[in-house]
């Protein structure tokens, strides 16, 4: 098991990065066919090992085995099943339909592989979240160095291992660890695309040096994501989602349901409903607090929230071990409700009932990353979700859409920059590239010098035709006149 401490150093990055380059060369000319090959070695591997892999979770940050299984093992599976079907679709060359004036050409557009990918992975998903780009990224084409969090680097050596297993070459993926300057070192190095999950603060800092460098970047960043449970949902579903959105992986979720606004008439009984299995959750289930200083973070927002007149039903936190935090009767001036919470505390507020004041409370941040509404009515449902400013939306769900392969997943606002899973993120892995092919059986084309006296009445009458109100007969002519053109010597 990897060390926390252990810090790659600046001559090992250069060598990883060198290797990293060098294996591209290769890589990037394997096959759809033999790529997906390697998909399904690596997809047995990881279901041959898949206890192993969740005790090795449990022991980097403690999170449920259970939990471990169901939110990084499956989805991982999931993600690489996706693309051992659907990687000839989505990597197909795309034909582009051609105007007339540039009769005789054919288009297309293909994807080709990048080169060398920088994936910085956090430690609330440290699995998933590093094997999902990962596997993107070498499914398009390219080489991959990871920097896991330095909470858990054993996960990255974990990642490197299934690779390998699975038959990938030597340096397709390789892992450096240490903290923020190692990622640093490794941006300055150029990558060909820079892939981040972690807090807004940190990815501003990474999106401004990869801006400066002209680096393609995807920052996958924070959230505060809001729960409207309207008057006519299904009370217990609704309940039941409050319970995991806001404590699964004890809260420290970027799409947590960390703000719950409910209506007026169901309140205090969604309240009691939701306390009561909050206090009847088994503690095996809760995990823990992976950052101990993160908690004197968490008991600021409930004593600001405290303060300011909310109701603090149950729980309590400590660096180690802790019980699920519900606060009631909250209010938009308090922290609790406009910064990301990242941990086991639930903020519930009241709203009046009506679309319109539940949408402006959704609203009413500076993240849009996710969001759920919970509501019987479908045609609400759908009013709700298409004015909720979020990149992804739930309806009588909470969370679960991130693990969906072919559902594109980011934020908007404060929460991030770009899309992936599926087709979208071997975009962002690829360079797109357009082909122009004409045909050679014309000396010349029709828009080529010298332009002549009569070219500039032809283009008018042939824009006037097809997109204004000019005579359809002269556009006729015109047209045929511009054709002619292909055939002068």
């Amino acid at each position: 098991m990897k060390n926390k401490t252990e810090t790659t150093k600046a001559k090992e990055l250069k060598s990883i990065f060198s290797a990293a380059e060098t294996a591209f060369t290769g890589f990037s000319k394997t096959s759809i066919s033999k790529r997906i090959q390697l998909l399904t070695n690596l997809q047995k591997v990881i279901a041959a090992r898949q206890s192993e892999i969740a005790a090795r979770i449990h022991a980097a940050v403690g999170k449920n085995e259970t939990e471990a299984l169901l939110t990084e093992v499956l989805p991982t599976l999931a993600f690489i099943k996706d693309y051992r079907r659907n990687l000839p679709k989505y990597l197909k060359k795309d034909k582009v339909a051609i105007p007339f004036a540039f009769f005789g050409i054919k288009a297309q557009t293909e994807l080709r592989p990048a080169g060398v990918a920088l994936i910085i992975s956090p430690w609330n998903f440290p699995f998933y979240l590093a094997m999902a780009p990962l596997i993107t990224a070498v499914s398009a084409g390219n080489t991959a160095i990871l920097k896991p969090s330095e909470a858990s680097p054993d996960i990255g050596t974990l990642c490197a291992e299934l690779f390998a297993k699975a038959g990938f070459p030597k340096n397709t993926v390789q892992i450096a660890y240490g903290k923020g300057d190692v990622a640093n070192s490794l941006i300055y190095m150029k990558p060909s695309r820079i892939f981040f999950t972690g807090s807004t603060a940190v990815g501003r800092l990474i999106g401004k040096a990869a801006g400066e460098l002209i680096i393609p970047c995807l920052l996958e960043l924070g959230g505060k994501s809001p729960m409207l449970v309207f008057a006519d949902c299904n009370p217990e579903r609704a309940a039941n989602a409050a319970v995991f959105g806001a404590f699964c992986n004890s809260g420290q979720v970027c799409v947590a349901a960390s703000r719950i606004y409910v209506a007026d008439k169901i309140y205090d009984d969604f309240v009691a409903n939701v306390l009561e299995k909050t206090l009847a959750l088994p503690k095996e289930d809760l995990g823990k607090i992976v950052q101990p200083q993160h908690t004197a973070y968490l008991e600021s927002l409930i004593a600001d929230a405290l303060q300011k007149g909310a109701k603090q039903l149950c729980g309590r936190l400590d660096g180690k071990s802790f019980s699920p935090v519900i606060l009631a009767d909250t209010k938009e001036n308090m922290q609790i409700m406009q910064a990301e919470t990242f941990g086991p505390v639930m903020a519930i507020a009241r709203f009046s009932g009506k679309d319109k004041d539940a949408l402006a409370l959704a609203n009413n941040s500076d993240y849009g990353l996710s969001a759920s509404v919970f509501t019987k009515k479908p045609t609400r449902a759908a009013r709700i979700a298409a004015s909720i400013n979020a990149g992804n939306i739930n309806i009588n769900d909470v969370i679960q859409s991130v693990g969906i392969p072919e559902l594109p997943f980011g934020g908007i606002k404060q929460s991030g920059i770009g899309r992936y899973h599926g087709k979208r993120g071997l975009e962002f892995f690829s360079d797109e590239v357009s082909i122009a092919s004409s045909c050679q059986l014309f000396p010349s084309a029709m828009t080529w010098l010298p332009y002549g006296s009569s070219l500039k009445r032809h283009l008018e009458n042939i824009i006037g035709g097809l997109y204004g109100s000019g005579s359809k007969l002269a556009l006729i002519k015109s047209s045929l006149a511009l054709f002619l053109r292909n055939f002068r010597e």
